[in-house]
């Protein structure tokens, strides 16, 4: 029986007398909307936020700094640091955290690096390894820069081959006393 059929027949007929006078129900359910815009602050605490973008002042272009030696990519913040840079390399200090800035832009990168500078400071860490990955060479030409700006990196080098084959950086960092 198709539906036109069944409008017509003597059963829809005995349906309709049944229920006349009844009205049909009103949908009252409540749409959510969502408000898509996205909020600026991500943080619980505000101070928090306040901290990280403090950190990432130093990433700047403003003061370019000399990095003396390209190839094996080295930095020390003064020469007193020399020896700190060496215990680096011969492997007394290892990387207590690792930050990834795979498919970062350089803002999100300049974020990540001054939410890692922050975790060190406050877990009282003495070393961290970035790892900024090969792609078009532009995080591995900045990250250095950038770090070599920050008044909190002691020393850096590149990481040795067996550790992601040239594509990271080992950073030691001042610690504050409490």
């Amino acid at each position: 029986m198709t539906k036109e059929e069944f409008s017509h027949s003597k059963e829809f007929m005995i349906f309709r007398k049944k229920y006349l006078g009844i009205k049909q129900i009103v949908q009252d359910t409540i749409i959510h909307v969502t408000n898509h815009k996205k909020k600026f602050l991500f943080y619980k605490d505000k101070r928090m936020f306040l901290e990280k973008d403090a950190h990432s002042y130093f990433f700047s272009y403003k003061t370019s700094t000399y990095l003396s030696n390209i190839k094996s990519l080295t930095y020390v913040q003064n020469i007193h640091y020399k020896n700190k840079l060496n215990q680096l390399k011969s492997g007394q200090y290892k990387p207590e955290i690792y930050v990834d800035l795979h498919g970062l832009t350089q803002y999100e990168a300049k974020k990540a690096l001054g939410t890692l500078i922050l975790i060190c400071h406050k877990e009282q860490l003495n070393c961290a390894g970035i790892v900024h990955g090969h792609g078009k060479n532009i995080l591995k030409k900045s990250v250095p820069m950038w770090l070599s700006n920050h008044p909190d990196v002691l020393a850096f080098y590149k990481a040795p081959k067996i550790f992601r084959n040239n594509a990271a950086i080992f950073v030691l960092f001042k610690q504050l006393s409490k």
